[in-house]
């Protein structure tokens, strides 16, 4: 008797070979028969590519959480900056990226946790305007949206293995300044 363990990896590995066949054909449909994956892969992996700085993967979606007030809310995500658009080039400079980003709300702070590998920390900028948190560095560019006002003097970022981590304190009910 099989282990039930490998009967389900197999499954498993046959629905994935389903997928990726439907990905191909439905690639083929829009991009006309003559498309090839291992063109789609020469390209996200950088070989033969032209412009400076095209490098994949480059991916780009949407995501749909409940906020603290129990309504929906979308935002989008990925590397890639304008959605519909491919990466913005600028003259002879890499492009700019938008990187992964999450705001996970704690207590009496928002904290916001942005990747950006290979960015080294002296390159990173980080501005608060408004309900707005600002992140440079490298090829990466993303303006993120706070739920919520901050203090503007209360900013603490940490990088470390690629990942910044910024930590914003809230801005108190019926404090003035």
């Amino acid at each position: 008797m099989e282990d039930p363990l490998d009967e389900l990896i197999k499954e498993i590995l046959k629905m994935m070979k389903r997928m990726q066949e439907s990905m191909e054909s439905e690639l083929r449909e829009l991009l006309g028969e003559d498309f090839n994956i291992r063109d789609l892969e020469e390209l996200l992996s950088g070989e033969g590519t032209s412009g400076p700085g095209m490098r994949g993967p480059m991916f780009y979606g949407y995501y749909m959480t409940i906020g603290p007030d129990g309504k929906p809310v979308i935002k989008r995500f990925g590397n890639v900056l304008g959605g519909g658009r491919n990466v913005e080039e600028v003259g002879d400079e890499a492009p700019q990226r938008e990187p992964m980003s999450e705001v996970m709300e704690f207590g009496d702070e928002y904290i916001a946790i942005v990747e950006m590998p290979g960015v080294s920390r002296s390159e990173i900028k980080v501005r608060v305007r408004g309900r707005e948190l600002e992140v440079e560095g490298g090829p990466y560019r993303a303006s993120i949206d706070l739920p919520g006002p901050v203090e503007s003097g209360e900013v603490r970022a940490t990088y470390k293995n690629g990942v910044l981590e910024v930590r914003l304190k809230k801005k108190r009910v019926g404090a003035h300044r």
